[in-house]
């Protein structure tokens, strides 16, 4: 039996707006903490801004934070209607380099965690990880109008290289077409 033990996640943790202010929102956010749950070394690589309300929950919880500092903390919107919701993101903290020097060279799992299209990788250092390297792709499946309104945008396949598991929801696809799954099983 194979033990996991170091996790690295990668990705913007954000603020989610709502009526009574804003909640810690992200994949990286939940994905940290459920992986806290189940592994000691866990380390994050994010970023967001001096107006981030919720870096003491990573800390207290002992994830070992390294953050590129950002003007602002990524902010979604989310507007709930009877067919779903409308989604507008209102503010994106810095791009997150992810490469030789940002991987975590000795964790046995790297998750990339996407919101909003905010990683730069370096697919050949990710390749040559020998850990398991899974993404949650949501992030790459959007793209943002003037006003922040999100909206579904089909990726380069190439994105994909390198990614040994990826995580979507039914929601995360439901604009693009079957051909997308199709490549997307070709790739990973």
């Amino acid at each position: 039996m194979s033990v996991v033990n170091q996790i690295q996640l990668i990705g913007h943790v954000c603020h989610d707006k709502t009526d009574d202010g804003f909640i810690l929102g992200g994949t990286a956010s939940y994905s940290t903490i459920v992986a806290r749950q189940l592994c000691d070394q866990i380390s994050l690589l994010s970023s967001y801004g001096e107006d981030f309300l919720f870096e003491n929950r990573f800390k207290d919880l002992g994830i070992d934070l390294t953050i590129v500092p950002a003007k602002k903390t990524t902010v979604f919107e989310n507007i709930y209607h009877e067919n779903g919701r409308t989604q507008y993101c209102l503010e994106r903290a810095a791009i997150i380099p992810v490469d030789k020097d940002t991987l975590n060279s000795t964790a046995d799992v790297i998750m990339l965690c996407l919101i909003d299209d905010e990683l730069d990788v370096d697919t050949t250092a990710l390749k040559a990880h020998t850990g398991i390297k899974g993404a949650t792709i949501q992030g790459w499946l959007r793209s943002f109008e003037s006003d922040g309104l999100v909206v579904a945008k089909s990726p380069s396949m190439s994105r994909f290289e390198g990614i040994d598991i990826v995580i979507f929801s039914d929601d995360d696809i439901k604009d693009l077409d079957d051909q997308f799954l199709n490549k997307l099983k070709e790739v990973v």
